[in-house]
């Protein structure tokens, strides 16, 4: 099983990189880089609140974006199998582009949202995530307003070293995911097409997790443009787990 489900990714981001790829002769190429801060806290068994603070920039230089925003979520157990996750998501996102040469761009981000780890395994996991995101943009002047409407699905490849007889590999995970974008109502700045990229993390038992993501995305700047711009992204992520309280738990 786990070597079907690394062939199955393997597979995808083969397959639909070289479709993008083909595309247009003539595509636009950028390099992103994005600094992500993850913390969460684990309210009980079932439930999850986390927060994001990231910034984001592009070269050439023609914007940066500055992302805060809070979600919950409720997590269980499916009966069919008990090593098997699912979580439901819900969230909002807060979007600040600071746009070089065109007006800043405001974006509120309600999401909802449904993932599950299966199978899942002490090595590896595979992760479907499907999310349905409701974009409000406004412009800095006030004078331009739109409406988007996205669903996205994503499938994650984790591999992990738990059972290495290395105490110092054991934390460390490997991962290859593959995202694609539906933009079912496009907004006028950011509809993505696809995202594929391998990732690198380490766990320490402190609770904070950092993780490296090399990604490629295909997207286009406005509605009435191709989709042919590619970016290559490099995202530094800091993951937190914020310790429960002792006396909490005492009680």
């Amino acid at each position: 099983m786990q070597m079907r489900s690394s062939f199955f990714i393997l597979v995808l981001s083969v397959v639909f990189g070289k479709a993008i790829g083909q595309q247009t002769n003539t595509p636009d190429i950028t390099q992103q880089l994005w600094m992500d801060f993850n913390p969460q806290y684990q309210i009980n068994s079932k439930f999850i609140v986390s927060g994001r603070f990231d910034v984001r920039t592009i070269y050439p230089q023609s914007w940066y974006q500055f992302i805060t925003g809070a979600g919950i979520a409720y997590k269980r157990n499916p009966f069919w199998d008990k090593k098997a996750e699912e979580e439901f998501h819900g969230g909002i996102g807060f979007f600040y582009t600071i746009n070089i040469d065109a007006p800043n761009r405001f974006e509120i981000r309600p999401y909802q949202g449904y993932r599950l780890r299966w199978p899942n395994f002490t090595r590896f996991t595979l992760q479907n995530y499907v999310r349905l995101e409701e974009r409000f943009e406004f412009t800095g002047d006030g004078d331009d307003e739109d409406f988007g409407l996205r669903l996205r699905y994503q499938v994650e490849g984790i591999f992990r070293c738990k059972n290495c007889d290395n105490s110092f590999l054991k934390p460390l995970y490997l991962l290859i995911s593959d995202e694609f974008f539906f933009n079912l109502n496009g907004t006028k700045q950011f509809n993505d097409l696809i995202r594929i990229g391998p990732g690198l993390g380490y766990g320490f038992p402190s609770g904070w997790r950092p993780e490296f993501d090399f990604i490629f995305n295909r997207s286009r700047q406005t509605v009435e443009e191709e989709f042919t711009t590619s970016n290559v992204i490099f995202r530094f992520r800091i993951f937190y787990k914020i310790p429960e309280n002792k006396n909490k738990k005492e009680k």
